[in-house]
Parts: structure tokens; C-alpha cells; sequence
């Protein structure tokens, strides 16, 4: 039987937004390893285990749709998705506040890695001061242009990349997610992530002008991958996931 890996999607808000990809590596270390999720490790003096994560998230952004695969010890035993199910609720009960996993499957560990299989990211946007009627006709000009300039600063070097051909779809809604929410608007922006990426903030800055992208609260909601029946989500989430606050 093939190595398997243990896929798990899941949410990470509030303060732990702020900690490193290197800290956040080691909190699914510690936490799996108290799990006594079978995890292989790497050969050599420092063995270390065979973690891998999906597609970088920007400092202090939010996300419902973060992906982590535990390459598991190679094993003969049937690998049943409720089992795959029990070990992600046991990662689940056992991480800090701030995180919790939404979905867990089991994965074939020789497959594409996870930066390689996501092909496009649904990202959504808001804390703007625009209207949603401004923010809808921004939209609709990137959409109908046919190229879009964006200066980035390269190695020292400026260089002005097109930035078009990133953006699949940008929507905007303003109606509340219930009755608590306010009516801000937001806006859901669908973005390739093969070849060199677009950054929400640059996508912020580029489509809808704004200077100070710290102002504008960035939540990525999905990372998709093609197949052969169209774009799926690499795990989509149950229906009643637990979730904790936006922020």
C-alpha cells in the first residue's frame, strides 16, 4: 500500500494571525504529537516530522480554508475515512483557541504537494471606506480591462507586472452575514495562484486604491484545485463546521 499522508483543512483567526509559519509549524508539532497521530519523520541527526502546508498566508490575515499534510508511518492497515474523520476532531478538541479543524481526509503522500495542486484562491476583502457602489464599479473596470499594471519592487529593482490575467472574479456584497453584522461592504475576489501570485493587498491596492493596505481585513474562504470534473476545493468543509469569530 502506497504512504499515506493525513490532510486536515482548518480555520485559523484571532491572535494567532499574528504568530510565524516557523511558530505555527511548531504548534502542529506539539499538537499532533499529543494526538499520537502516527506521523513519520525525516532521516538524519535532527528527524523532524514530515509536515507540509499549503500556500503562504499574509501576516495577520484570517483564513477558513488552511491545509496541513501529516505523512503518516507506512503501514498495511485499511485506511478508513472515519478514521481519517476521529484523528482530525482529536486534532481538533487539542489545539489552541484560534484554530480548529474543519475537515480531514486521508491522502495519497506521493501526490502533488499542496502549493502544487492549488491553482486559484477565493480571497475575501473588507474594512474598506468606499461604498459598495464604488467598490462594484472598481471592479467592474478591472474586469472589463484588458491589462491592469501593478509596480512591484523586485530585489531591489521596480518592475510594473500585469496583473490581469491573475484575476478570475471580483464581486461585491453588502448584505449581512446575520442579524449582528454590519452592512460594510465586501468583496470576493477569485485569483490564479500559478506562476507569481497577486497578493490581496496588492490586489487592494491595484483595483481599488487603497494606500494603506493594513486598513483592509483579508480572509481567504477556499483554496481550489482542477480536476478532471472542474475546480474543486482539495477539502471542502462540512456543512456545520465549528467556527469561531471572523477576527
Amino acid at each position: 500500500m502506497s504512504a499515506a499522508a493525513l490532510r486536515m483543512r482548518y480555520e485559523i483567526v484571532g491572535k494567532v494571525r499574528f504568530v510565524s509559519s516557523r511558530d505555527l509549524s511548531r504548534i502542529w508539532e506539539r499538537t499532533l504529537r499529543r494526538v499520537n497521530v502516527p506521523v513519520a519523520y525525516s532521516q538524519g541527526f535532527t528527524p523532524r516530522p514530515r509536515l507540509s502546508f499549503g500556500l503562504a498566508l499574509p501576516t495577520c490575515a484570517a483564513s477558513s480554508a488552511e491545509y496541513v499534510d501529516a505523512r503518516l508511518v507506512e503501514s498495511s492497515e485499511v485506511r478508513d475515512e472515519s478514521v481519517a474523520q476521529s484523528l482530525g476532531a482529536a486534532v481538533d478538541a487539542a489545539l489552541p483557541d484560534g484554530l480548529a479543524v474543519h475537515a480531514a481526509a486521508y491522502v495519497d503522500a506521493s501526490g502533488s504537494s499542496l502549493q502544487e495542486a492549488v491553482t486559484s484562491v477565493t480571497w475575501e476583502l473588507s474594512g474598506f471606506e468606499q461604498s459598495s457602489g464604488q467598490l462594484s464599479a472598481c471592479a467592474d473596470e478591472a474586469l472589463a480591462a484588458d491589462e491592469l499594471p501593478l509596480e512591484r519592487e523586485r530585489k531591489g529593482a521596480v518592475t510594473v507586472d500585469d496583473i490581469r490575467p491573475l484575476i478570475i472574479d471580483l464581486a461585491v456584497d453588502a448584505t449581512p452575514r446575520d442579524r449582528s453584522a454590519s452592512s460594510a461592504p465586501r468583496v470576493t475576489a477569485d485569483i490564479a495562484s500559478v506562476g507569481r501570485s497577486l497578493r490581496p493587498a496588492e490586489l487592494a491596492r491595484a483595483v481599488f486604491g487603497v494606500d494603506d493596505a493594513a486598513s483592509v481585513h483579508i480572509h481567504r474562504v477556499a483554496q481550489w484545485t482542477d480536476g478532471p470534473h472542474g475546480r474543486s476545493e482539495l477539502l471542502p468543509p462540512p456543512e456545520h463546521a465549528r467556527s469561531m469569530s471572523p477576527c
